[in-house]
Order: C-alpha cells, then sequence, then structure tokens
C-alpha cells in the first residue's frame, strides 16, 4: 500500500531570495525526510508588518523577521525548537553563528526559528561610477556622490531605527529612545539626506532601487538598505556611513505550534545546516545565515561580516510589529512635508503606547 507522503503548507516572502532556495530544494527534502513542503509568498511589506500569530493558524513552516518572536511567544503560536533539535541539529545550528542572526529568535529561554537568511542594512556603490564608502554622514552630505535611500514607509522607519542606534539610543523594548531629546537630530538628519537623495527615493524599497541602480547611471551610491547578494554582480556591498549599528535584517524559519509531525522538524534543521546553506541553498539564489558561507572569502560575505558582526537587533516585545508598520507611515509622511517634527513625535510615543504597553492596550 502506498502512503502519500505528509504535505506541510510554508509561508515566505515573494523575492527569489526568499523563495527559490526553499522551492528548488523541496525534491531534496522528500527524498530525505519523506514529505512535502508547498510553499506560498507573500509581499516583502507583509513579511516585516502580517502576524506571526495569525499565519501559523494556517501554515507549518514559517519565514519570519526577528522582532515578531515575542508576540509570537506570549500567544504559543511556535514551536520552541530547542527542545526539539537533536543534539547534532543543535550542534550544527549553533556552533558556526554569525553576528546575532542566531540571537534574534531566542528569548525567554527559548529558540522560536532558525536562522536561514543574514542580511543587515549595507551601503552599495557602482564600481564604475565611484570607488568611495564614506565613513559618516557629514561626509557622505559634502561628498557630491550621487546617491539614493530607500525611504518608503517599512524602510524609512529601518533607517530611523539604525540611526537612532548610531546615535546611542537604540530602540529598546520601554520606547526610551522615543523620549530621547537626540531623536530631533535624527530626524534631521534624515530630512537632509531626503533633501540630497535622488527624488524617487520616498517611493522606493531596496529592491527598486538596486534594479534603478543596475539599469541606469544616475545614482552611483547608497548609504542604507537591506543587502541582496542577488545585485552582487554589478553593485559592490560595504559598510554603512557611522560603521556601526546597521539594522539587523534576515529571516528565520520557524514551525507552527499546531505542526505535530517529526518530519517537518527535520527538515527545517536540515534547511538550515552549514552544509545546506553553504552548498544548495546558495546556490539556487539564497542568501544563506550559517558561519559556513560568510566565512568562505566570497566577496559580497567577505565585505559586510563586520557590519553583520556589529549589527543592531531590534525589540521583540508584544506588539512590534504593529507598532512599526503604523510608524513608517508617519514617518513617510513626515519627509513628504505633510506633517512637523513636533506632530510626528507625539505620534510615535502615542503609537508605541498603544500597541506595546500592556496597561494602555
Amino acid at each position: 500500500m502506498n502512503l502519500e507522503p505528509p504535505v506541510f503548507q510554508g509561508i515566505t516572502w515573494d523575492h527569489p531570495r526568499g523563495y527559490a532556495p526553499l522551492e528548488a530544494l523541496s525534491p531534496q527534502i522528500e527524498l530525505r525526510f519523506g514529505c512535502r513542503i508547498e510553499w506560498t509568498r507573500r509581499s516583502l511589506r507583509e513579511f516585516g508588518d502580517t502576524s506571526v500569530t495569525e499565519l501559523a493558524e494556517r501554515f507549518d513552516l514559517l519565514i519570519i523577521d526577528h522582532p515578531h518572536c515575542g508576540q509570537a511567544a506570549r500567544d504559543g503560536a511556535l514551536l520552541p525548537l530547542d527542545t526539539l533539535l537533536t543534539p547534532e541539529e543543535w550542534q550544527e545550528i549553533t556552533a558556526n553563528p554569525v553576528g546575532p542572526s542566531l540571537d534574534s529568535y531566542q528569548l525567554d529561554g527559548h529558540l522560536w526559528a532558525l536562522p536561514i537568511d543574514a542580511a543587515m542594512q549595507s551601503a552599495c556603490l557602482r564600481p564604475d561610477l565611484t570607488d568611495r564608502f564614506p565613513e559618516s554622514w557629514e561626509a557622505l552630505l559634502s561628498s557630491g556622490l550621487s546617491f539614493a535611500i530607500p525611504l518608503c514607509p517599512t524602510d524609512v522607519f529601518c533607517c530611523f531605527l539604525t540611526l537612532c542606534a548610531q546615535a546611542g539610543m537604540p530602540a529598546d523594548g520601554e520606547g526610551r529612545f522615543l523620549q530621547d531629546p537626540r531623536v530631533a537630530e535624527v530626524l534631521h538628519l534624515l530630512q537632509r539626506l531626503k533633501k540630497q537623495a535622488h527624488p524617487g527615493s520616498l517611493e522606493m524599497n531596496p529592491v527598486q532601487l538596486y534594479e534603478h541602480m543596475c539599469a541606469h547611471d544616475d545614482i552611483a551610491y547608497c548609504p542604507l538598505a537591506f543587502c541582496y547578494i542577488h545585485y552582487a554582480d554589478t553593485l559592490r556591498f560595504g559598510p554603512v556611513p557611522g560603521r556601526r549599528h546597521a539594522l539587523l535584517g534576515g529571516a528565520g524559519l520557524a514551525v507552527s505550534s499546531r505542526c505535530t509531525e517529526p518530519a517537518a522538524i527535520r527538515a527545517a534543521a536540515w534547511l538550515c545546516s552549514g552544509a545546506c546553506q553553504s552548498g544548495p541553498y546558495l546556490q539556487h539564489q539564497g542568501q544563506p545565515a550559517h558561519g559556513n558561507a560568510w566565512h568562505s572569502g566570497i566577496p559580497f560575505f567577505r565585505d559586510l561580516r563586520d557590519t553583520l558582526e556589529q549589527a543592531f537587533l531590534r525589540p521583540r516585545v508584544p506588539g512590534w510589529n504593529a507598532f512599526q508598520e503604523t510608524a513608517g507611515e508617519h514617518l513617510h509622511a513626515f519627509l513628504a512635508g505633510k506633517s512637523s517634527e513636533t506632530v510626528l513625535l507625539a505620534e510615535l510615543r502615542g503609537i508605541w503606547d498603544k500597541n506595546t504597553r500592556p496597561d494602555l492596550r
């Protein structure tokens, strides 16, 4: 009697970096673990903003952003993978971490996702147009470089967080950074960057910006955007102005708490293993999170490893995803000239209280 293999539903994000390696490796997973994974894609914005708790009701395997761990863990939406990995799998996943990627999924004594994709905000340039990576924001603003920076609602919020961290007031779980008077200096710097940047910056996300840089010659440099290995043939990636505290991105592979099949855990552990990450995962357009790849000497990883090692980890408090979505919209309106600094700061503090303070929900 032929039994059909178990079929797991997976959710990832709609860029080749997010779906190509997972879909390409599905046949290997079926051979190795006797199960199939059917992957659904969601937009890049939905990847950052959609509730993991809601997704875990419909999907078994989830590619997630680390700030969602707090809400998902509180809601019991994900399996604590540290209790389910074999000793060999645990050793494989944790022996060679790179930067804070592994730490970003550890919370309250448990590991809620396996690092499968590593990224952070970085700078990039067109080598045929410039060879300069400005060391500071003032050096950039006085350089005369033609530059763009992704300032669509999702990415302007990420840029804001990097600049806050560089200014010595990193976002924390209590919202203190929004009360710091230095936040006004960050907003002023964002305004100066927007004024000098390519006029399309307010509507761009990183992928749109990289596509433009590869196809046109009017942007030589980008100071701050999540890195993509897919554009490394044309663009050179390197450190951001200020060098430290670029915002950590990347993705983790989590398993819904409603998924009880051990094969799902085995498949997830293999996808995040060093052998897979530095081999077929990388070969099929993935951007690995395992140290085996990041220490391989490939120029993209070599040039960005220090930036990743010093990346800034966002808070993972419940309600963060709702806060970041709304805060990005208000920051975008501010840079578009539709709001004042005073109004914006009052709005951000109110949004923080509404979404992250249990006593005010």
